[in-house]
């Protein structure tokens, strides 16, 4: 085996028995305060699917959306905030250090660590289950839910422009508003 590893940046690392933490920007704290959201993150995650994680994995904090975009150009989501890749147990994820940063850990770290789990439950049919499932039990998993999901929920009720739920089936739309509705709903239908 082999580790693939983005080298276009000099990483620092935390490590502990559960999560090999690698970040770009921010300091020692930084690095710790991830650490402290990845435990706490992963016990959330459990509470939605309670799964022993079966190994270690690997997380990658990019200084920003565009760092994060072009390692994970294959996706072709231009709106992704996070990727996780559950066979390799890696998860990818951009989060700038400042304010907001520690919310942003709380919301996308237990989200990437659902999709993981959903991956031991669900093996190679993890590929064929409903993306509004998927997402939506990876947004119930988040710390610190997206506040503009309910809002745009609304707005969508009141101007009958709800997607389609068999449209949700396969894949998100790839605009962001058209994204953030998709997993509003998921979210609230799950």
């Amino acid at each position: 085996s082999f580790i693939y590893e983005d080298n276009r940046f000099d990483w620092q690392r935390l490590e502990s028995e559960k999560f090999d933490i690698a970040w770009v920007s921010g300091d020692l704290e930084f690095g710790q305060i991830l650490m402290n959201t990845a435990e706490a993150g992963l016990a959330a995650a459990q509470t939605i699917l309670p799964v022993d994680m079966a190994e270690s994995l690997r997380i990658y904090v990019y200084p920003s959306a565009p760092e994060l975009q072009s390692a994970i150009k294959l996706t072709s989501l231009p709106w992704a905030a996070g990727h996780a890749n559950p066979d390799l147990g890696v998860i990818l994820i951009s989060i700038t250090p400042g304010p907001d940063a520690r919310a942003e850990m709380e919301r996308q770290i237990p989200h990437e660590f659902v999709h993981i789990l959903e991956y031991q439950v669900l093996g190679s049919s993890y590929d064929r289950a409903p993306m509004w499932l998927l997402e939506g039990l990876a947004s119930l998993g988040e710390m610190y839910p997206n506040p503009d999901y309910l809002s745009v929920l609304e707005t969508a009720v009141d101007e009958d422009s709800l997607v389609p739920l068999a449209a949700l089936c396969e894949t998100f739309p790839r605009d962001l508003s058209g994204a953030t509705l998709a997993y509003a709903q998921s979210t609230s239908f799950v």
